[in-house]
C-alpha cells in the first residue's frame, strides 16, 4: 500500500552519507534526498507491501529500483521542479552564497551542499506550497501508478504466459512515461520479463483495438484485402496488455509501394468510422504491416447541439480529421511549426523549443531555440529498406490516392453488409477519448502553471486557463474549466471521455460525470459511420479527393519534394520587356471573355452543401495564424468568401450568369446571418485581442457592411440590414478604445475608408466613429527624427516582432495618409489635414536616391523597392492617386513617374494576383498613365493583357500570389482576383477600384479616367 508522504524528507533528516560519492554536479541530482526518499518508498513497495522476491533477481533488485527511481526524479525534475530550482540557482548567486572557483563549480556547490541541506529543503518547500502538494500528489500517483502494475502483474500472469506462449519468471524492468500521464499519474509502460520479453501495459481497456480487429477480419473475409497487423491484446476493465511489436524493414522497394497503397485503404476506413488521432506515435511498422497500438478515437461523434450538415462539419467528418494526412501541428510551442503525419518524418524538421542554456552552470536558463523535431532514431510509422527511410513523394501519393479510391468503391459497392456489420455489436463495447484541445496546448499549461509565481500561488492558475483558452478560442463550462485546473494541478494532460452507445455523458479521467447532456442521444459513433455509409457518392469521393490532392501537394511544396509539372504557370518574365508600347487593336471583350473563363474555372472548385445550402471552396487557404493548408476559405474580404461574393457580384453583373448570382448572394446572405449569430464573441473579445484584431473592411465581419453596400448598388435592391449596422456600430464602440491596428489592410485607415463611404455619412454616429479613429491613429502616432509621424505596424502573425514604421499602402504610412486626406478633403478639416500630410511626410522620407525607390522596412528588406500594392512603388502610387483628386503639390507627380518605372521593373512580370502581382500593379500602371494622358502606357498595359490572355488561350495557367504548385483561389492572391482584376479592365470607368476599397460610386476619379 502506497503512504508516500513529502514530509518524511522534512520531518526526519534523511541519511545519505553513505551515497554523497554518487551526487553529480548535475541538474538531475538537485534536491538528493528525495531521490533517496523515492528509491525507499519503492524497496517498501516491491518488498514488503507486496513480495516481488520472486520475480526479481536477488542480485538484480538494487538496479531495479534506482532506476525506476531514476526515471521518477528525472520526470518531476523536468516537468515541475525546473523552474523553481533555476530561480533558486540565480537568489544563490546573487547573494553570493554559491562557493567556487567558476561557474561550475559554483553550480556543482548549490547542488551538492545547498540542495541536500535540511534546512534548506524545508525553506524552499515553505516559499513553494503549491510545489509542495502538486509534488507529494504526483509522486505519490506514479507510486500508485507502479502499485498498480505490480498487482496486475502478478494476478495476470498465468494469462499472459498462455496468450504468449512464453514462461515468466523474472520482471527485469519498467519503462514509465512512455506517453502522456492520465488519471492521476497512469501512463504507458513497458514491462520487461526474463529473455528480455517485453510486454506494454496500458491503463485502460483495449476493448477499441478489439472492435477494430474485428472489423477489418470481417472487410478482408468480405474480399477488401486490408493488411494490418494485429498485437495480441489481454484487455480487463480498466487496463490492458498489448503485445510489443519490434519495428522491421520492408523485404524489397516493391514492399514500399505496397505499403502506401495500403495506406490509402485504411484511410478509407478510418474516414468512414469517423476515426480521429491517427499519429505517426500510434503506429509501428513490421515490414510493410501497419499496427495500430493506440486507437482511442477510433470512432467519434458531435457534442450536442454541435451537428449540423455544414462544410465545418464536414471538414471536421473528412479525411483530414483523421491525422494521417500532413497538417501543421504546434510543436513544442504555441507555433504551428511541425508537419505531423503518418506520411512524414520528424528527423529532418527543425521546430522552435525551449531549450536549457549553460546548463550544469550558474549561468543555466531557458532559451527558445531551432531544433529538430525528431531524436534520430528510426521512426516507427515509415517503412524503410537497407537503413533508408521513405517519406510519401509523388509517386507513393499516386498509390494512396489509389488505395483510398479502391476501398470506396469497396464500400459503395458493399453497403448492405458494411452497414449490417456496424449495425451489429461489434463496437458495442467500445469508448471515445474526446479531445477538447490539443495535448500541445495543455503540455503549454503545464509549463506556464509551474513558474515559481505560480508554485507560490501568486499566480492563479484559473487565470493562466483562462488567459490560453482565449487564445485558442475555446470556451469552456465552469465545470470543464475545474476538471481540467484538478488533472493539471496532479500534472497530467486532462482526458475526457464518452462511450459509443446510449450515452449522452462526458467523463472526465477519473469517470466524473461532466455534464450529463453533452452529446445528443440520436448521434452515436455508431450513427455516424452509417451515415457516411449512407452517403457515399461520387460527389463525396471527389471532396475527399480533392482534401487528399491539396493536402499531398502542399506538403510536396513545404519539402520541396520534386513533381510531375502539373499545371504550366505564365512566365512573364522571359516576354515582359519585349511588350510594345504602340497601339495594337486591342479588343477589350477578350478580357471579360477571360474574367467568365475564371469564374466558370472557380464554380467547378466550388464544394455545395446541399443540407445547409451554402457553398466554399475547401482548398490551399491560410490559417488565422498564417499557416497554409487544406482548408474551407474563411470569410474575409482578402482572402476567404467575401472576396468571392465581391468577384462573383461583379462577374455577374457583366455576364448575367445565374449562376454566378446564386453563388454570390446565397454566401453574401449567408454571412450576414454568421455575423449576427457572432454577436457575442465579437462583443466579449477579450481587451488584449482587441488590440491587435483586423477591424479594416478587408476582414470580416465587417467586410460584411462592405458587400451590403455593392449588392445593393449592383442589384438595385436593398441589402441593407439595421441588425448588421447596429451591431456593427456596438462592435466599433467597443474595439475603438482598444485598437492598436492603423494600416489599411487591418486598421482604422481602412476602416476611415468604409466609413466615410458609407450612405449617410453626414450620420453623426458614423461621424463620432470617424474623429475617434483618428484621434486613435494621431494618439498612437509615433514622431520621428525628422519631425514627421509614423504608426508602428503590428503583425497579427508575429506579435513578438520588433516594432516597425512602415511606409507604403497595405501596412504603412501611404494607405494611412491617403484615408485621412480624403477625410479632410471632404470635410475640409484642417486638423486632420495636417495629421495626414505628417503622415505622408513619414512615407516621403522612406524614398531612397540609391535605390530610386521606397525601402520595404520589414525585416532584411531595407534597401528594396518591391514595386507592388502591398509593399513598394504600386501602393504609394496608388496612394497618391487617391490624394491628388483633391490635393496637390509639387512632389506627386515626379513620384508617380518613378513608380512607373518600378512598377515596370519589379512590380509586374512575376505572378498575376491582385496583391502583389500583375492584374493590381496594371491596374495602378494604367491610372498613372490617365493621369498623365500617356498613351506608351496605356499602349503597354493593353499589350502586357493581351499577351496574357494569349497565354492562358494557349494551355498556361495563371500564377497566384503565393510560390507553390497549387493555385489559390481567392481574391487578393488568387484567381478570383485575377478574375476581377480583367473585369476592371474591361469597364474602366465603372468597375470599383477593390485596391482602393472604393464604393459603388467609384469616388477616386483618377482610377476612372478614360
Amino acid at each position: 500500500m502506497v503512504t508516500f508522504s513529502l514530509n518524511d524528507i522534512l520531518i526526519q533528516e534523511i541519511n545519505f552519507s553513505h551515497r554523497e560519492n554518487e551526487i553529480q554536479p548535475d541538474f538531475y541530482y538537485a534536491l538528493f534526498p528525495l531521490i533517496i526518499n523515492i528509491e525507499d518508498n519503492l524497496n517498501k513497495l516491491f518488498f514488503l507491501d507486496y513480495d516481488c522476491s520472486n520475480l526479481i533477481l536477488s542480485e538484480k533488485r538494487e538496479g531495479f529500483i534506482r532506476n525506476l527511481a531514476g526515471q521518477i526524479n528525472f520526470y518531476i525534475k523536468e516537468k515541475l521542479l525546473a523552474y523553481s530550482l533555476i530561480h533558486e540557482l540565480e537568489i544563490a548567486k546573487e547573494a553570493e552564497i554559491l562557493e567556487g572557483d567558476d561557474s561550475n563549480e559554483r553550480f556543482s556547490f548549490f547542488i551538492k551542499e545547498i540542495t541536500t541541506n535540511p534546512e534548506w529543503i524545508s525553506y524552499y518547500f515553505e516559499k513553494y506550497p503549491i510545489l509542495f502538494n502538486r509534488l507529494n500528489t504526483q509522486i505519490k500517483n506514479i507510486l500508485i501508478h507502479i502499485e498498480d502494475l505490480i498487482v496486475r502483474t502478478k494476478v495476470d500472469i498465468k494469462d499472459l504466459e498462455s496468450l504468449y506462449d512464453r514462461d515468466i519468471f523474472s520482471l527485469n524492468s519498467i519503462q514509465l512515461f512512455l506517453g502522456d500521464m492520465h488519471k492521476n499519474g497512469r501512463t504507458v509502460s513497458f514491462v520487461t520479463f526474463n529473455n528480455e520479453f517485453k510486454i506494454v501495459y496500458k491503463p485502460r481497456s483495449l476493448e477499441n483495438e478489439n472492435s477494430f480487429q474485428k472489423f477489418i477480419d470481417f472487410l478482408n473475409t468480405s474480399g477488401s484485402d486490408i493488411n494490418i497487423g494485429f498485437p495480441k491484446i489481454l484487455t480487463r476493465e480498466e487496463y490492458g496488455w498489448m503485445e510489443f511489436i519490434e519495428y522491421n524493414e520492408v523485404a524489397n522497394l516493391k514492399e514500399i509501394e505496397s505499403h502506401y497503397h495500403n495506406i490509402g485503404k485504411i484511410l478509407c476506413v478510418f474516414y468512414l468510422l469517423g476515426t480521429h488521432d491517427i499519429m505517426p506515435d500510434n503506429i509501428i511498422l513490421r515490414g510493410n504491416k501497419p499496427f495500430f497500438i493506440d486507437l482511442e478515437c477510433l470512432l467519434n461523434k458531435p457534442i450536442k447541439s454541435g451537428y449540423s450538415k455544414n462544410i465545418i462539419s464536414n471538414i471536421f467528418q473528412s479525411v483530414l480529421s483523421v491525422g494521417i494526412l500532413p497538417f501543421w501541428a504546434q510543436g513544442n510551442d504555441m507555433e504551428r511549426d511541425l508537419v505531423r503525419s503518418v506520411l512524414y518524418g520528424a528527423n529532418q524538421q527543425k521546430i522552435k523549443s525551449v531549450v536549457w542554456k549553460n546548463k550544469n552552470t550558474d549561468k543555466m536558463e531557458q532559451e527558445v531555440n531551432e531544433v529538430f523535431a525528431g531524436n534520430g532514431s528510426i521512426e516507427t510509422h515509415l517503412p524503410s529498406f537497407e537503413g533508408t527511410q521513405y517519406n510519401l513523394n509523388y509517386n507513393y501519393y499516386l498509390k494512396l490516392r489509389e488505395g483510398f479510391i479502391e476501398q470506396y468503391k469497396f464500400f459503395q459497392n458493399n453497403k448492405d453488409s458494411v452497414l449490417e456489420r456496424i449495425n451489429s455489436d461489434v463496437f458495442k463495447n467500445t469508448f471515445i477519448r474526446f479531445i477538447i484541445h490539443n495535448t500541445s496546448v495543455y503540455d503549454l499549461l503545464l509549463r506556464d502553471s509551474i513558474i515559481p509565481e505560480c508554485l507560490q500561488g501568486d499566480e492563479n492558475i484559473e487565470s493562466i486557463i483562462n488567459r490560453l483558452f482565449e487564445v485558442v478560442k475555446k470556451p469552456l463550462s465552469k465545470k470543464l474549466a475545474k476538471s481540467i485546473k484538478e488533472q493539471i494541478n496532479v500534472g497530467d494532460i486532462p482526458y475526457f471521455y464518452t462511450y459509443n452507445e446510449i450515452n449522452t455523458s462526458l467523463y472526465a479521467s477519473n469517470n466524473d460525470i461532466i455534464s450529463q447532456n453533452y452529446f445528443d442521444k440520436i448521434y452515436t459513433g455508431t450513427y455516424m459511420a452509417i451515415e457516411r455509409l449512407k452517403n457515399l457518392s461520387q460527389q463525396d469521393l471527389n471532396f475527399q479527393l480533392n482534401i487528399i490532392d491539396i493536402s499531398c501537394k502542399y506538403s510536396f511544396e513545404i519539402f520541396k519534394i520534386d513533381c510531375p509539372k502539373e499545371i504550366n504557370f505564365i512566365t512573364p518574365e522571359k516576354w515582359k520587356n519585349s511588350i510594345s508600347e504602340t497601339s495594337n487593336n486591342f479588343n477589350k471583350n477578350k478580357l471579360l471573355e477571360i474574367a467568365d473563363k475564371i469564374g466558370c474555372s472557380l464554380t467547378t472548385k466550388v464544394y455545395y452543401n446541399k443540407y445547409s445550402k451554402e457553398y466554399n471552396w475547401v482548398w490551399k487557404s491560410r490559417d488565422v495564424d498564417g499557416r497554409w493548408g487544406c482548408l474551407p476559405l474563411n470569410l474575409d474580404l482578402y482572402d476567404g468568401l467575401s472576396g468571392m461574393c465581391y468577384f462573383y457580384l461583379y462577374l455577374h453583373k457583366y455576364t448575367q450568369n445565374k449562376e454566378y448570382l446564386q453563388i454570390a448572394e446565397t454566401t453574401f446572405l449567408r454571412m450576414k446571418e454568421t455575423f449576427i449569430k457572432m454577436e457575442k464573441h465579437f462583443l466579449q473579445l477579450p481587451i488584449e485581442l482587441i488590440a491587435t484584431q483586423p477591424i479594416s473592411p478587408f476582414s470580416f465581419p465587417f467586410s460584411v457592411v462592405f458587400l451590403m453596400n455593392h449588392f445593393s448598388s449592383v442589384l438595385e435592391k436593398n441589402y441593407w440590414d439595421d441588425r448588421v449596422i447596429d451591431l456593427f456600430f456596438r462592435i466599433l464602440d467597443r474595439y475603438l478604445i482598444f485598437t492598436k491596428n492603423t494600416d489599411f489592410l487591418l486598421g482604422q485607415s481602412g476602416l476611415l475608408q468604409l466609413l466615410i463611404s458609407l450612405p449617410n455619412q453626414e450620420d453623426e454616429i458614423i461621424d463620432r466613429f470617424i474623429k475617434k479613429s483618428i484621434s486613435n491613429i494621431y494618439n498612437l502616432s509615433v514622431i520621428q527624427k525628422d519631425n514627421s509621424l509614423a504608426l508602428p505596424y503590428i503583425d497579427s502573425y508575429d506579435l513578438n516582432k520588433n516594432q516597425l514604421f512602415l511606409g507604403g499602402f497595405a501596412h504603412g504610412s501611404s494607405g494611412i495618409s491617403a484615408s485621412i486626406l480624403r477625410y479632410a478633403a471632404l470635410k475640409n478639416d484642417f486638423v486632420a489635414e495636417t495629421l495626414g500630410l505628417k503622415i505622408l511626410e513619414h512615407d516621403r522620407s522612406q524614398f531612397i536616391t540609391e535605390i530610386k525607390g521606397w525601402r520595404d522596412g520589414r525585416e532584411g528588406l531595407d534597401k528594396y523597392d518591391a514595386g507592388c500594392w502591398c509593399h513598394g512603388s504600386a501602393g504609394i502610387a496608388l496612394s497618391r492617386l487617391m490624394i491628388s483628386d483633391k490635393y496637390s503639390d509639387n512632389i506627386i507627380n515626379s513620384e508617380l513617374l518613378i513608380a512607373k518605372e518600378n512598377i515596370i521593373k519589379t512590380g509586374i512580370g512575376g505572378n498575376q494576383s491582385l496583391c502583389h502581382g500583375d492584374l493590381g500593379n496594371l491596374e495602378i500602371l494604367r491610372a498613372i498613365g490617365t493621369h498623365f494622358n500617356d498613351n506608351k502606357i496605356k499602349y503597354f498595359v493593353q499589350n502586357y493583357l493581351s499577351t496574357l490572355i494569349l497565354k492562358f488561350k494557349n494551355g498556361e495557367a495563371f500564377k497566384t500570389g503565393e510560390d507553390g504548385t497549387i493555385p489559390l483561389v481567392n481574391l487578393f492572391m488568387g484567381e478570383a482576383g485575377i478574375g476581377y482584376g480583367f473585369l476592371r479592365q474591361f469597364d474602366w470607368a465603372n468597375v470599383p477600384s477593390i485596391l482602393s476599397l472604393e464604393s459603388p460610386k467609384n469616388e477616386f476619379l483618377n482610377l476612372h479616367k478614360l
